[in-house]
């Protein structure tokens, strides 16, 4: 696995319409456009994705911290190697066919007998995370050793911090956590959080002709502002020109004074609607203040090529 060190904000584009990029935690792999996250589970720490097309599941990422050993990192890879596909199977991983790069030790097990399961596991120099890809392989195909691990990478450098799934990408400020995901067809958000005076949500709506055929984008707006008002006042819809979208409008919401007992709360929060005409998707997102969601509006869409005829 190698380590890449991602701190740029630029609205960049994956150059293969064929695959997609899955960034979550940290980790980074390229897949199949037709593989989709069916199930994500965990943390930073410990967590898994479960990647399935229309027919099956496909593909499993795994991730967990090592606990603190006296064991040697092959020592460690290769006790997790047996645990996941028994003993004689793990004595004919093969180290050296593994292509990632960046860990202290790897294994790799390809089953000699299709349909059956091709398990990689290696230990990050970067984060101390076993990480696992289970293949689900229908044929002797390869993919998982020269389509999958070579792509398998780990953000480093202490900067901000790329999320990828599905149809929604960004890019977050360094220190921030993911507190919360919601992954539905139409409507996706990810909210992250370092403290409760730093919250940070992006929520993408599409297709946009149908979104706006609805309502107006300031509705939209003001429907993301509602879940406020209780503790904040709302002031005016003013327009916002950012590059690389049709048009957009934000607001900027006051802590009430009656909210005296909610003082951890952010003082104001950004609130921005965006319509992404390129890749035909709403965008509504929140921040600490202005600077942080234009900078956040920048990298919506990075992984996501624009669709033709959509």
């Amino acid at each position: 696995m190698k380590t890449i060190d991602r701190q740029s904000s630029v609205r960049h584009r994956s150059p293969d319409s064929g695959r997609q990029v899955l960034a979550w935690q940290g980790l980074e792999l390229s897949v199949p456009r037709l593989w989709n996250a069916v199930k994500i589970e965990g943390d930073f720490r410990a967590g898994m994705i479960l990647l399935a097309d229309l027919e099956s599941a496909r593909l499993g990422l795994r991730w967990a911290t090592a606990p603190k050993s006296k064991r040697s990192g092959t020592e460690i890879v290769n006790a997790a190697m047996r645990e996941e596909v028994g003993e004689l199977a793990a004595r004919a991983a093969n180290p050296a066919t593994a292509a990632a790069g960046g860990f202290t030790s790897q294994s790799l097990f390809v089953d000699p007998e299709p349909p059956a399961r091709d398990v990689w596991i290696g230990l990050s120099d970067v984060s101390r995370r076993l990480v696992q890809l289970s293949y689900q392989a229908k044929t002797r195909d390869g993919v998982l050793a020269h389509d999958l691990l070579p792509t398998l990478a780990e953000q480093t450098g202490g900067g901000s911090q790329r999320w990828a799934v599905l149809d929604l990408s960004c890019e977050v400020p360094a220190g921030l956590m993911l507190h919360s995901h919601h992954l539905s067809a139409g409507d996706l958000r990810l909210s992250f959080t370092e403290s409760r005076r730093r919250r940070i949500s992006v929520r993408q709506i599409g297709p946009a002709t149908l979104a706006l055929a609805r309502q107006p984008l300031e509705k939209w707006l003001a429907a993301e502002v509602a879940g406020h008002s209780r503790l904040y006042r709302s002031g005016a819809v003013t327009r916002l020109r950012l590059e690389g979208f049709e048009h957009g409008c934000r607001q900027t919401l006051a802590r009430r004074r009656r909210a005296f007992l909610h003082r951890a709360l952010p003082v104001q929060i950004a609130v921005c609607g965006l319509h992404d005409a390129a890749r035909n998707r709403i965008i509504l997102l929140q921040a600490e203040n202005d600077d942080v969601l234009q900078q956040l509006a920048r990298s919506v869409g990075w992984a996501t090529p624009p669709r033709v005829g959509e």
